[in-house]
């Protein structure tokens, strides 16, 4: 029981942790995703307004700085292209030639566009973002989720084990009673406990107890009266058999007599022996 406790224990603070980190790891992710989507927004603003200082119609595109993350890509105003044009980039870079700012998750890819202003044109710088630019800083946060729940496992381990010993420990003295009075000691008792279903084993317990101690005592007293009612016609007989004149016959009414004492003395103490009274003979050596 007292595995079991523990582990009941366990097994529900596990259930609600991951319960709990399921939607906190999602959220780890959603957090890590739109840090790094608005880093790649800040960076394409850069290039943007690093694009329109240029100032000249007749050259339309700049290098971007290729140590930022994310590759770059510039969109002129008459569809020219420089750098990767991925497919799936299509419907942000449509908005930002509208004139506004997007960003879009697909297949894991990470795509923010954000319009250059060329007199009534737009240009349209794209960044694109790899799956794993997309999740980087994922790990670190997840690693502290798994640290923090293995800290708030062990802790719930620690409270599992406590409320089980302390749920145990009445069962345990109940047992220790049980065995006193198993060994003879009636007057073993039950302690008091908090929990209300055990309260009621303690106290039928100690109910049995004396209730066998009743039964015990009733058994002595019926046994001191028997032992007199035996007793009584024999004495009688005894002092008839002192009247008989025949020695012969007397001698033989005394031997039968004697027979009949014997027997009655083994009987009462047979009924007096210790093991009828759930007693074992003890001696301190």
């Amino acid at each position: 029981m007292y595995r079991r406790l523990i582990l009941f224990g366990l097994g529900v603070c596990a259930c609600a942790l991951i319960a709990l980190l399921v939607p906190l790891g999602l959220a780890a992710r959603d957090i890590v995703q739109s840090d790094q989507l608005s880093r790649a927004a800040a960076q394409a603003r850069s290039v943007a307004n690093e694009w329109q200082q240029v100032g000249d119609r007749g050259d339309r595109f700049i290098e971007p700085d290729t140590d930022a993350p994310g590759k770059v890509t510039l969109i002129s105003p008459e569809g020219e292209v420089q750098g990767p044009n991925p497919p799936q980039a299509q419907r942000a870079v449509q908005s930002a030639m509208r004139g506004g700012s997007a960003s879009d998750l697909v297949d894991g890819w990470g795509y923010v566009t954000t319009p250059a202003y060329f007199d009534k044109e737009f240009g349209v710088v794209l960044v694109s973002l790899t799956p794993h630019e997309v999740r980087e800083g994922l790990v670190p946060r997840l690693a502290a989720l798994a640290g923090v729940s293995l800290m708030l496992l062990g802790i719930a381990a620690g409270a599992a084990w406590w409320l089980a010993r302390r749920t145990v420990a009445p069962l345990t003295d109940l047992e220790v009673t049980a065995n006193a009075v198993a060994a003879g000691d009636l007057t073993a008792r039950a302690p008091h406990s908090s929990i209300i279903e055990i309260e009621h084993v303690g106290i039928a317990l100690n109910r049995l107890t004396g209730r066998v101690q009743e039964l015990l005592a009733e058994e002595r007293e019926y046994t001191a009266e028997l032992a007199h009612q035996l007793r009584t016609p024999l004495t009688v007989l005894s002092v008839d058999v002192d009247g008989v004149s025949d020695p012969v016959v007397r001698e033989r009414l005394q031997d039968d007599l004697d027979g009949v004492h014997r027997m009655v003395d083994e009987i009462i103490k047979t009924a007096r022996r210790t093991a009828r009274e759930g007693l074992q003979a003890q001696c301190d050596a």
